[in-house]
């Protein structure tokens, strides 16, 4: 339980997002990809993680293929 106890208050903002995430997905018709960028973007704003980390991921161009993809499709 020390892994709990260690945790600063951005761990926690963070499981708590993951948890909020997991249950909209779960439990509601909001599209994936608008809940996903929400979780994206209060990590971003709320300086939990920095913009060149929360970006990288679209810098590989297979992850922005597939992505507007789910978007086209959906």
């Amino acid at each position: 339980m020390d892994l709990f106890n260690s945790l600063g208050w951005e761990g926690w903002f963070s499981l708590g997002i993951v948890a909020t995430s997991f249950v909209l997905f779960a439990f509601t018709r909001i599209a994936p990809d608008m809940v996903t960028t929400a979780a994206l973007t209060l990590l971003l704003v709320s300086g939990v993680v920095t913009p060149v980390v929360g970006l990288a991921g679209f810098a590989n161009e297979g992850m922005l293929t597939v992505a507007v993809l789910y978007v086209v499709v959906t």
